[in-house]
This record gives structure tokens, sequence and C-alpha cells, in this order.
């Protein structure tokens, strides 16, 4: 993840008037598209990282200790709704922290995550 000067998030320019991170994507009724890509990568890089971390450990634990018990397919059947409620919770808390409220910067957030 890029690192960041605290001042580069808190600058008058970088506060539109939805605020966040993400707020000049969308000052005076117009869509800034570099902001907004800006933000649709970072947080599609977080989304990837976040949910590939949670699917790493869960795949350790369904190898070691789920599957020995219930078999490969029953794991996996036991893993995926884990995932899931994984991804989803982190989508949407990204998407509130950093401010991606608009559908095309959700949009390039998932595919961002996905192309990874």
């Amino acid at each position: 993840m890029l690192a960041f000067d605290k001042r580069f998030f808190n600058s008058p320019s970088r506060q539109g008037s939805r605020g966040g991170i993400a707020g000049d994507a969308r000052e005076n009724g117009r869509t800034n598209p570099v902001a907004g890509m800006r933000t649709a990568i970072k947080a599609g890089l977080a989304y990837f990282a976040i949910v590939f971390t949670v699917a790493f450990l869960l795949g350790i634990l369904r190898v070691f200790a789920v599957a020995p018990r219930l078999g490969e397919t029953g794991a996996v059947l036991a893993e995926v709704p884990i995932i899931l409620s994984a991804s989803r919770l982190a989508c949407g808390w990204l998407v509130r922290r950093l401010g991606a409220s608009d559908r095309g910067i959700r949009l390039a957030m998932g595919g961002t995550a996905f192309a990874r």
C-alpha cells in the first residue's frame, strides 16, 4: 500500500463536498476522473489484500483442521459462506472509509480487486 503523508489527506484540495479521501472525486456536480480512479485503484488493492488474507488463513484452517473431519467438499462448502461474508464486510467498510460512493468508482474498485 502506498504511504502518504497526513497532510495529503487533510489538505483543503482533498476534501470536497462529500468529505473523505475521495471527496474531490465529485465537486460542483462534476466528476474528477483522476481522483476517482486513484480512489478506485487504492480501494481495489486494499479490497484484494483483505480478502486474500482472510481466504489464505481460512484455507490453512480448512486443509489442516476441517478437511480431515468433513472431507474436501464439505470443508470447501463450510468455507465459502465465511469468505463471502468477509468479502462483503470488507467491501462495505472500504466504500465507507475511502468515500467511494460513486457507482463507477465502486465498479472500478471491484475490477481492480478481481484483476489481481
